[in-house]
């Protein structure tokens, strides 16, 4: 079970030398990992206060472009990426523990307002810190999911845009279906509990590798433009990240709000595909 919010990218290692872990004892480290050490120590004493790339560099003794170059070589990032990223993930820690607010907590953690503070987080882990709070969780789907989902799928299309009408046995059997399938990826969004979203998928072999292709995803509608959706394509881009796998692929109504979702998502039309029926 994934709890969120996580950094949603594993390939950043927020936590390395978290908490003044050492590694100066290790003979192996290169000098360049006891560089970007003192650095990162330094964001973990001073996260509160204001960090520019300049003070770093004079914690490390390096240049601007060496900083730079440190940090993308040992956690993949850019220094004030990882400083955004550290604070956030002090930023959970009371969000979890405490019962103080939003705003205490954005300043508390070096941002300069509650507003810059709730886009960096949502950017981070695909929620808001308010839907933390609400105890809002994903995790793997499971067979006892379906029933479920279909209520969610039936609510989602059954209207004048989709034009569906789904019965919740037809609903049940489509996404069987999916879950049946050798190398099914699946997960739902719970708040208190209660499934209100799900995401429905499986590993696409391919010549040169493997992708995840989505066969469906849906948010209860009461739910919706509430970045779930986001937090769900998260953890499936952590999947993916996780078997080096090449990407996410979909299909998905073009007249319909969808592509607009996905477009803020990263994603992009493909041209040179075209989808073809033939009915009899």
């Amino acid at each position: 079970m994934f709890v969120y919010p996580i950094i949603s990218n594993p390939s950043v290692p927020y936590v390395i030398l978290h908490e003044r872990r050492s590694v100066s004892k290790n003979k192996q480290y290169d000098g360049g990992l006891e560089i970007i050490r003192r650095m990162i120590l330094y964001i973990q004493e001073h996260y509160k206060e204001r960090i520019n790339l300049n003070q770093l560099c004079r914690e490390g003794g390096v240049s601007r472009t060496a900083c730079t170059k440190l940090f993308l070589k040992y956690v993949n990032v850019t220094p004030i990426d990882y400083v955004r990223h550290y604070r956030i993930a002090k930023s959970i820690e009371l969000l979890q523990s405490t019962d103080k607010t939003i705003t205490e907590i954005a300043y508390e953690t070096g941002f300069s307002g509650t507003s810059f503070y709730a886009k960096t987080f949502r950017k981070i882990t695909g929620i808001t810190p308010r839907q933390l709070r609400k105890n809002m969780i994903i995790r793997e789907l499971k067979e006892t999911d379906i029933p479920a989902c279909a209520d969610i799928l039936c609510s989602v299309y059954n209207n004048e845009l989709w034009m569906c009408r789904w019965t919740k046995e037809v609903a049940e059997s489509y996404l069987r279906d999916f879950f049946g399938h050798s190398k099914f990826v699946g997960y739902v969004a719970e708040e208190d509990f209660v499934i209100i979203a799900g995401l429905f998928a499986h590993e696409k072999i391919w010549w040169n590798n493997s992708e995840v292709f989505v066969e469906e995803m849906f948010v209860t509608p009461k739910r919706q433009g509430c970045r779930i959706g986001t937090a769900l394509l998260k953890e499936v881009e952590k999947y993916i990240l996780e078997k080096q796998l090449a990407g996410i692929t979909l299909s998905t109504n073009k007249y319909a709000p969808a592509p607009k979702f996905y477009e803020k998502n990263g994603f992009v039309s493909c041209e040179h595909v075209m989808f073809m029926a033939k009915e009899l």
